[in-house]
């Protein structure tokens, strides 16, 4: 590779100095936006801050000296800064305009081209893949490294420009779809995006006065206007985008109406609830349960109600809404917030919990619990009524044999298959539950003595007229039963302890046999 030597003037001072100054403002905000680390994207920031006083300090440098040997190595020490800046320019707008920065994966690939772009700087006295043919140049006003642009520079650049021009569309889409102050942070970024892009285009073009390179400067621009949309408009908490997405993010419906009930602003889950009714600036609609609540929370400012909507492709929906208050800064009222949370499937889960809970794990009839609450409620009604309540205490005679003699998973399955055969006779209304241990209880609401006796009669026959087959093994099965008729004023428990005193007596006369305590 043949180099030029020539010995020309140096930049004037005030330029070298501006460029230091930049640099040394650039290292500056980067420090201090390091210090505002916990701001989405101010990291981004600080990396991209850093990268450009690295690369501006370089470019005083290289345009202090002028000697070709001096300028590309110092052309070195800004590539350390410049290859690096599209790639944290974009990672600093994808912060922005995203809900979560990007993944370790999506930045090392991002790295791959300046770190190609790096190698190929540091090695270029070796090849002419970046760098061909370079020399310095008298632009009339200080020395001027020039060169032809190599395929590997091309590559940088094609990166650099694709890069910046995709951040600059992200924002300005983003911008579109937010409001206020958050459009105008936005548009500041989008702005502070252009910059660079504009700049390269200029210098590759060869519209910029002695052919100073206007990187530099343009980075330190961008910089500004990024902390000035960061940290100026004091949006802190998120990334910018994400706190303007964060209620369209969420689920739940979010609306703000004025003292006039005119709608102030809502997210996408209130917009598509509401529908094409719902318009700012306009007085909230009447049409729908959700909404026919909304304005009556509204209307009173605060408060919490519950309704149910169809929703197209879903069905019926339970919906919570919560308002408050909305007061300005000198605690006047200007308004209310409503919340509209979709707590169908919360309901369901709760109901089916609580059902759970009411079951026997192992028989999956009623467990003691669900006995109780269905005794106390049937007793009741029966009450009311002047109508009558069977109930049967059912006891498997000698069941622990079968435990000892064949195991607790055969044991098991007798339990399991004797509440089928009790269920199977049956009717639609009575009740059979898990007492504990290998007693049950049947439930006859609306059934007579006559028609209890009957009913216990059957149920023990069920058991004790045919084996039970469990596996291979053919069981032999009876049961003893006590019961009571009459429902009861105040306590029900009264009933069973009846029916329990009848079975014992049962037990006491032999087993396999029914008897009931006196009405």
């Amino acid at each position: 590779m043949v180099w030029c030597f020539l010995e020309m003037q140096q930049a004037p001072v005030i330029l070298v100095l501006m460029l230091a100054f930049s640099a040394l403002l650039a290292a500056f905000m980067s420090a201090w936006s390091i210090s505002r680390h916990n701001v989405g994207g101010a990291v981004e920031l600080a990396l991209l801050l850093a990268s450009d006083s690295l690369y501006t300090m370089g470019y005083a440098l290289e345009i202090s000296r002028n000697q070709i040997g001096d300028i590309l190595v110092t052309s070195r020490v800004q590539y350390l800064g410049l290859a690096f800046m599209p790639s944290l320019l974009f990672l600093f707008v994808l912060n922005f305009v995203r809900k979560r920065p990007m993944g370790r994966g999506g930045i090392l690939l991002l790295l791959v081209i300046p770190a190609i772009t790096l190698g190929a700087v540091f090695t270029m006295d070796r090849h002419a893949l970046f760098y061909a043919s370079p020399r310095v140049i008298d632009t009339g006003f200080f020395p001027m490294l020039a060169f032809e642009r190599g395929p590997l520079y091309w590559l940088k650049l094609v990166n650099e420009e694709v890069l910046i021009l995709v951040s600059v569309v992200l924002l300005a889409v983003h911008a579109v779809r937010t409001r206020g102050k958050v459009r105008l942070q936005t548009s500041l970024v989008c702005a502070g995006a252009l910059v660079p892009f504009l700049a390269s285009m200029l210098y590759v073009l060869g519209k910029i006065p002695w052919r100073l390179d206007p990187a530099p400067f343009a980075g330190l621009i961008t910089g500004v206007l990024f902390a000035l949309a960061l940290f100026r408009l004091k949006l802190f908490e998120l990334v910018p985008a994400a706190r303007a997405l964060a209620l369209d993010a969420v689920e739940d419906g979010f609306l703000v109406v004025d003292e006039e009930l005119r709608l102030q602003d809502m997210n996408r889950a209130a917009r598509q609830l509401l529908g094409s009714g719902a318009v700012l600036g306009r007085p909230l609609p009447n049409g729908g349960d959700v909404l026919n609540l909304a304005v009556e929370l509204s209307t009173r400012g605060e408060g919490r109600g519950e309704c149910r909507q169809d929703v197209p492709g879903t069905g019926e929906r339970i919906f919570q809404l919560n308002a408050c208050l909305v007061e300005d800064p000198d605690g006047a009222t200007t308004g209310s917030a409503v919340l509209i949370r979709d707590v169908t499937e919360n309901r369901h889960l709760m109901e089916a919990l609580e059902k759970q809970a009411l079951l026997d794990p192992l028989t999956g009839v009623l467990n003691r619990r669900g006995l109780s609450e269905v005794l106390e409620r049937e007793n009741a009604q029966a009450v009311r009524k002047g109508a009558s309540l069977a109930v049967l205490m059912v006891d498997l005679d000698h069941f622990k044999r079968f435990n000892d003699r064949y195991g607790h998973a055969v044991g098991d399955a007798v339990l399991r298959q004797t509440c089928i055969r009790l269920e199977a006779c049956l009717r639609a209304g009575d009740v059979l539950g898990r007492f504990g241990g290998e007693e049950f209880v049947v439930l006859l609401p609306d059934t007579d003595d006559a028609a209890a006796r009957r009913a216990a009669e059957r149920l023990r026959a069920e058991l004790s007229e045919s084996a039970m087959e469990i596996g291979e093994l053919r069981l032999d099965l009876t049961a003893s039963f006590g019961g009571k008729v009459g429902a009861m004023e105040g306590d029900a428990t009264g009933l069973l302890r009846a029916a329990d005193a009848a079975l014992y007596q049962a037990k006491e006369q032999g087993r396999n046999r029914v008897v009931f305590a006196p009405s």
